[in-house]
């Protein structure tokens, strides 16, 4: 799942637009429709105290005619005749908002909890309580796209492109990824037990600790003959730091790599500009990826213009179907650019692009603004990258330590060394 928010210029603004739109249009406007029609704005739930509303208008402008009648005939039976009464009344407006902004049929676009918001927030800085998996909805399954590299979710065994079933026995079907996440995490020493099918094979079930994440998204490897291996598990807030850390080490040893085998393997993205970030190593002038917000308004975000510390390194990019968004951005640059070589399966394709809003109370919206597209105009959605030399990784090549995709860019390094 990721969540690029690179516009921060915009975000007073935006923030704005969100507070009207979200909590006046779909819940207090209804006070000003229905003051028209002779209602009281006071609600009683069920034998609680009196919810009186406020904000009934948009600030600034004119409230849109609409009949609301039908929702309050549901908030009224719900709030009268629901067993375990008193309703909690902000739980009803947070439950209405969720409803609207799902109503756009867009698995990306989605009104976040305070517990949900913080459980995204955490998943991008690398450090919270789980068992360290990304997720998205792809043809409606929920599945596995970024097992974490040293997590409890990886050492058990979950694969990138797992299908989850059930989550403690209970069916994933129209659950949203946000509501996965939230039954997914939990105290560290507790244990989530995941119903899970990869590809065609037989469903298989795991308990799975949970456990303190804490993993680093920028590792490497010096392999022989100025071959590096780089290793980027996720492009949070903190990876231009630890690339830039990479590369202060690659100095200080007097490396400038020959040949980089470039793994970009279940990273599901995540901040855009941390991708444009990196790209600028490799590329010293060009768009790096442009951004269609429709309706004609498009922007291209370019590399720096510094002089990159790989610009005569020889890439191989190592790709399967857990590699999206901003993994996807930086590989098709480096493709375009460089002639880098990718190996592997095909990528993920989300090619779409979400505002992160901060609102009131912890809460949050993340809502797709944009389309990326490619250096060449194209868009991935549901595409994805095909790689210039296929190999799929076994399931049984995990347990027996193996990895041919690998094991294939080595090969390739090599040749390209010799």
């Amino acid at each position: 799942m990721s969540y690029p928010n690179e516009h921060e210029q915009a975000r007073g603004f935006i923030t704005k637009i969100a507070n009207w739109f979200l909590i006046a249009l779909t819940f207090f406007a209804v006070g000003w429709y229905m003051g028209k029609r002779g209602y009281e704005p006071r609600l009683n739930l069920g034998g609680g105290a009196p919810l009186k509303i406020v904000n009934t208008t948009p600030p600034g402008k004119e409230a849109a005619p609409a009949d609301f009648g039908l929702f309050w005939q549901v908030w009224d039976k719900v709030t009268s005749s629901y067993l375990f009464r008193p309703v909690e009344g902000k739980n009803l407006v947070d439950g209405a908002i969720k409803g609207m902004v799902a109503g756009v049929g867009d698995d990306y676009t989605v009104f976040l909890t305070a517990e949900e918001k913080a459980a995204l927030d955490d998943s991008l800085s690398g450090r919270y309580q789980g068992i360290g998996i990304e997720l998205a909805m792809k043809d409606n399954q929920l599945i596995v796209i970024a097992p974490l590299e040293g997590s409890p979710a990886k050492l058990a065994g979950v694969l990138a492109g797992d299908k989850i079933l059930a989550v403690d026995g209970k069916p994933t079907v129209g659950l949203s990824i946000t509501e996965a996440v939230s039954l997914i995490r939990g105290q560290s020493g507790t244990y989530v037990n995941l119903t899970l099918q990869y590809k065609d094979s037989a469903s298989r079930q795991l308990n799975i600790p949970r456990g303190n994440i804490d993993v680093p998204s920028v590792t490497w490897d010096l392999k022989e003959d100025r071959i590096v291996y780089a290793r980027i598990s996720r492009f949070g807030a903190d990876t231009p730091k630890e690339w830039q850390e990479f590369i202060a080490q690659l100095k200080r040893i007097g490396l400038v790599p020959k040949t980089m085998i470039l793994d970009l393997r279940s990273n599901p993205g995540g901040y855009m500009q941390a991708a444009i970030s990196l790209a600028s190593t490799f590329i010293k002038k060009g768009v790096v990826v442009t951004e269609d917000r429709g309706g004609g308004i498009t922007q291209d975000f370019k590399t720096s213009g510094e002089e990159p510390y790989f610009s005569g390194t020889k890439i191989i990019i190592i790709i399967d179907q857990g590699s999206a968004s901003s993994s996807e951005i930086l590989a098709v640059d480096l493709q375009y650019y460089l002639k880098a070589v990718l190996v592997g399966e095909k990528s993920f394709g989300k090619g779409t692009i979400q505002e992160a809003l901060d609102l009131p109370e912890g809460t949050g919206l993340n809502i797709t603004v944009a389309r990326w597209l490619t250096p060449e105009g194209k868009c991935v959605t549901g595409e994805g990258l095909s790689p210039d030399y296929p190999v799929i990784r076994e399931e049984n090549e995990v347990s027996e330590g193996r990895d041919s995709q690998l094991e294939k860019a080595v090969e390739l390094a090599n040749s390209y060394n010799n």
